[in-house]
């Protein structure tokens, strides 16, 4: 379902409220720009420093890393004071609701939501607390390297 039709759809109460994004015709902004470019600059982060495009150890993967920590924390501000579904309110949910969500999808009985399901609600906190990890621990207890 596109992001039109789960406006339309109505079932979820996190869809109406004096906060709702600007709409265009047809087109609905749900996330604002803050939130995309942090997105996508977490996901540049991610892939250089994973793939090893920069070696481990070295300023520029330090770097990387660093910056990634950095967009974590002005993530988590933001979580609490952004626009409505920016908000940790808006998809953070209890572990037991995203379960119940994922159960719902594979029966094919799931709600629609703008934004964040349950379910990505709690992957978007494990991916910030696994930048986090990945910044707190020291090198030679992480994970072997992928295999060359």
């Amino acid at each position: 379902m596109t992001m039109e039709g789960a406006a339309n759809a109505g079932s979820n109460d996190r869809t109406s409220g004096p906060s709702t994004p600007a709409r265009r015709p047809g087109k609905m902004q749900v996330w604002d720009p803050f939130v995309r470019v942090f997105h996508w600059l977490l996901v540049a982060g991610f892939v250089v420093n994973y793939f090893e495009l920069v070696r481990e150890g070295k300023l520029p993967h330090q770097i990387i890393g660093y910056g990634m920590v950095a967009l974590v924390v002005l993530r988590i501000l933001w979580g609490f004071l952004g626009p409505r579904h920016a908000r940790f309110r808006d998809f953070v949910v209890h572990p037991i609701e995203a379960l119940r969500h994922l159960r719902d999808t594979l029966a094919h009985r799931d709600r629609r939501h703008l934004g964040h399901n349950p379910a990505g609600g709690a992957m978007v906190i494990a991916a910030g607390l696994w930048v986090v990890r990945g910044a707190t621990t020291p090198p030679d207890t992480r994970a072997p390297p992928l295999p060359q």
